[in-house]
């Protein structure tokens, strides 16, 4: 698999081959870390069953309460007949970021954001 090139006129410079490496393999390491976290919480709120509080020891260790927000779409999708009586029409005020870049690509460059990717 080879690697992606820079895009053409794009500003590049070389970084620290030992702090690429590190990064790479502390990326690897907490991806495996976070797959481990999410194992073991299920299996926490798995012997939880309806229980919303955990002990350790007799210890408040962890909760798991409902909240007051819910699952929209699923309800929706589940009790469309139902669902549809509680629906309204909302107007919303959109600023059109992208048409105000063509026009002032100036100011608009002094807030783009940008993404680091690995890649």
């Amino acid at each position: 698999m080879s690697l992606p090139e820079p895009k053409p006129g794009e500003l590049t410079v070389e970084v620290d081959r030992d702090a690429w490496k590190l990064l790479k393999e502390a990326e690897n390491a907490a991806k495996l870390w976070a797959d481990e976290v999410t194992r073991l919480k299920r299996k926490v709120q798995e012997s939880m069953g309806d229980a919303t509080a955990a002990l350790v020891d007799g210890q408040l260790v962890a909760t798991w309460r409902p909240k007051q927000t819910w699952r929209k779409a699923d309800l929706i999708k589940d009790y469309p007949d139902l669902t549809e009586h509680y629906m309204t029409t909302e107007v919303t005020t959109v600023f059109e970021v992208n048409r105000f870049a063509e026009v002032h690509p100036d100011i608009a460059a002094k807030y783009q954001t940008r993404s680091f990717e690995i890649k």
